[in-house]
């Protein structure tokens, strides 16, 4: 175990998803998928004046492991706390190792899952 994983919060990919009405139709919504590990931090400041430049939440980098299946436009929802919703903003990058650890990045912005 490392440092890291200390700071990992479970979150699962949402998915988009139809099924039959009974009363004819389609019925949409989102499912949760796989669940994945992701570590949050600290915006910049420079994120924070582009957030506010775009007039959207803060634009936070993230942090996952090795081989996690994500990619931009991906929904993650915290398995703790239905409303934390965030998507990728991002297609992820390798980050460089420190200790040993190796992980890879992507920017992620708070949101809420589309209707």
């Amino acid at each position: 175990m490392s440092l890291l994983d200390a700071y990992y919060k479970s979150y699962n990919i949402m998915g988009k998803s139809a099924v039959d009405s009974p009363e004819g139709g389609w019925v949409a919504g989102w499912v949760p998928g796989e669940t994945v590990q992701m570590a949050l931090d600290d915006p910049t400041q420079t994120q924070k004046l582009i957030a506010d430049s775009r007039q959207v939440e803060v634009i936070q980098n993230a942090v996952f492991p090795i081989g996690t299946p994500i990619a931009a436009n991906t929904y993650l929802r915290a398995v703790d706390d239905q409303n934390a919703v965030y998507m990728v903003q991002t297609n992820p990058v390798g980050a460089p190792s420190v200790a040993g650890i190796q992980v890879i990045k992507a920017e992620v912005r708070k949101t809420r899952l589309p209707a």
